[in-house]
């Protein structure tokens, strides 16, 4: 056994001999191939890792960005009179809610007089606090609209607030209400509405009719 692994040895050691004999540039060449792979290498893995970096910080961007508030300011004519729509889409609570108004109108009025929008409750006082999903409607009056150029039926708003974290937000709201002249007010009724209300009055009428149903009268 102990001739063996000798002989073993000795032959492993006359084959590496014979081969730099044979090939030199085997022993020049190999190193430098094994450190320019490994650098390489090296390269690649850091190439990855920044990618996986940048797309875990954008992941995580959107995901904060996705539960940030979104509040929007819109405006209805249900049944002839101006409302004010309030609402925050977002997926957090929005505080300090602020609308100033950059352009405001001539043709609005309140008891037969003419009154702007930056006179009005939400626009002059804010709103403290608005939760996710909320819609807050205020009233703003009965527009005239009668001779009104077009120039004059644009209003402008900008909207600030701020998350629960203090992060400020800010966007202007350009609106024309020359898209609701001869709009049917059908187009701001909410259908579920409708339909609550005629269930309520189903349930009127059937009540009604168990009041007016005669009694029931027995053979003895």
């Amino acid at each position: 056994m102990f001739w063996t692994w000798l002989f073993m040895i000795v032959g492993s050691k006359e084959m590496t001999n014979t081969m730099q004999q044979t090939s030199p540039w085997v022993s020049l060449y190999l190193p430098l191939a094994s450190t320019l792979i490994v650098a390489i290498a090296t390269v690649v893995l850091v190439w990855l890792t920044s990618k996986y970096v940048c797309l875990t910080g954008r992941l995580v961007e959107e995901s904060q960005r996705s539960r940030e508030p979104s509040v929007t300011v819109d405006f209805e004519l249900p049944d002839h009179t101006l409302r004010l729509v309030v609402a925050n889409h977002g997926l957090s609570s929005a505080k300090n809610v602020r609308i100033s108004v950059t352009k405001d109108v001539s043709w609005l009025q309140r008891e037969q007089e003419a009154i702007d929008l930056s006179q009005l409750g939400p626009i002059k006082n804010g709103i403290s606090f608005l939760t996710p999903s909320r819609k807050l409607k205020y009233y703003l009056g009965s527009p005239n609209w009668e001779n009104t150029p077009d120039e004059q039926m644009e209003v402008s708003l900008r909207i600030t607030y701020e998350d629960e974290n203090g992060k400020k937000y800010e966007h202007t709201v350009d609106f024309d209400f020359g898209q609701m002249k001869g709009l049917l007010t059908e187009s701001f009724r909410d259908p579920n509405l409708a339909v609550a209300q005629a269930i309520r009055e189903a349930e009127r009428d059937r009540q009604l009719h168990e009041r007016m149903r005669p009694p029931s009268s027995f053979c003895q």
